[in-house]
């Protein structure tokens, strides 16, 4: 049974860099990603840095995805990657609770190998922050997500 929520809060996520021998604390939701045969649970990683969503390739594939025509973006530090635009069903899980986000638009990197997470998943602020109030509480290692009520969006 699936209850729904206007506030999800999620512990920050923990990975150990076995070449350094120390743990990363990162801010990261649960995901369904998809729907039907190809859904599938899975964590994401939350991005206040990044204006888009993006996914890897090989998720792209898992989930069947139309892909849109390739283009080029810059990265941080001036760097161009390839993207292929796609849209892609998200729900927020923390337990029994979800929140669904809709179909949401992602950029899906081609040919990208990013050696920091194997989580392949990026949460960036268009469209997340704009439909939820985004709390990261770093002393308590945790991202809060509340519903906006879109009467109070500014546009």
């Amino acid at each position: 049974m699936t209850f729904f929520r206007k506030k999800l809060v999620f512990k920050y996520k923990r990975e150990k860099d076995n070449e350094k021998e120390k743990w990363h604390e990162y801010p990261a939701v649960n995901l369904i990603l998809g729907e039907g045969e190809n859904a599938f649970e899975t964590a994401a990683i939350i991005d206040s840095g990044s204006d888009f969503c993006f996914i890897s390739e090989e998720i792209a594939e898992i989930l069947n995805l139309k892909l849109d025509a390739e283009d080029e973006a810059e990265v941080l530090g001036g760097g161009l990657i390839k993207i292929r635009p796609s849209k892609v069903k998200m729900t927020l899980v923390r337990g029994n609770n979800q929140i669904s986000l809709g179909f949401i638009s992602v950029f899906v990197g081609i040919n990208i190998k990013t050696k920091e997470s194997d989580m392949g998943i990026v949460l960036g602020r268009n469209p997340i922050f704009d439909v939820f109030k985004i709390t990261f509480e770093q002393y308590k290692k945790r991202v809060i997500f509340e519903k906006v009520d879109p009467k109070w969006r500014q546009y």
